[in-house]
């Protein structure tokens, strides 16, 4: 799956917000529509929403702090992938490019992960 991979923009975000549709990132922190909308407009404000396009589409996205752990490393803060993708590699993909960049300039980056997930 040959995936591209772009900052996100305010043409994005209505694509983002419904890859987390239908997860644990809803059920668990994004219930209502208009928290998952937000959550996708801090990320692009901030500069560090990434998309990953599939033929032009979005298939999902992720979202990171620079300095979001302890004040000095890189904390992937979203990471959703649509569901028509999901299982696909994907999240792998947005993953590895996250890292690529990330671990470029630190030596570390973090994530939670919890048991729903």
């Amino acid at each position: 799956m040959e995936i591209q991979f772009v900052r996100g923009t305010a043409e994005h975000v209505d694509a983002c917000a419904q890859a987390m549709e239908n997860s644990s990132l809803q059920n668990v922190y994004f219930q209502a529509p208009e928290r998952r909308k937000s959550a996708v407009l801090e990320g692009i404000a901030q500069g560090t929403l990434y998309v990953a396009l599939y033929d032009g589409v979005c298939a999902g996205f992720a979202y990171y702090q620079p300095e979001g752990a302890f004040h000095a490393y890189p904390y992937l803060h979203l990471l959703a992938v649509h569901e028509a993708y999901r299982g696909r590699g994907v999240g792998k993909q947005l993953l590895a490019f996250l890292e690529n960049r990330l671990l470029a300039d630190k030596d570390k980056m973090f994530l939670l992960v919890g048991a729903y997930n």
